[in-house]
């Protein structure tokens, strides 16, 4: 049905260091990521990246993502609802 962009952009002040993203499964929605790019470990303030999703029809038009990270030895959690354009 449609291919679609997530990206996730540092917008802090520090360097998130030990990143780690995880996606909760959909039906119909397939990731599809660079192997020597992903996970990315080390994400500098201001740079970005991208992970690539495809979506079959009758797909659900949203995921959740996990994301940890640390940053001057704290370490934090966020959870994320991705939309997919329908």
């Amino acid at each position: 049905k449609g291919c679609y962009e997530i990206t996730f952009t540092n917008h802090g002040a520090g360097t998130a260091e030990e990143l780690s993203i995880d996606f909760e499964e959909v039906e119909g929605i397939f990731l599809m990521t660079d192997k020597d790019m992903f996970p990315v470990e080390i994400l500098k303030p201001g740079r970005s990246f991208q992970v690539h999703a495809m979506m079959t029809e009758g797909a659900l038009h949203k995921m959740m993502s996990h994301m940890k990270w640390t940053e001057a030895g704290t370490e934090f959690r966020e959870d994320e609802l991705v939309l997919f354009n329908h």
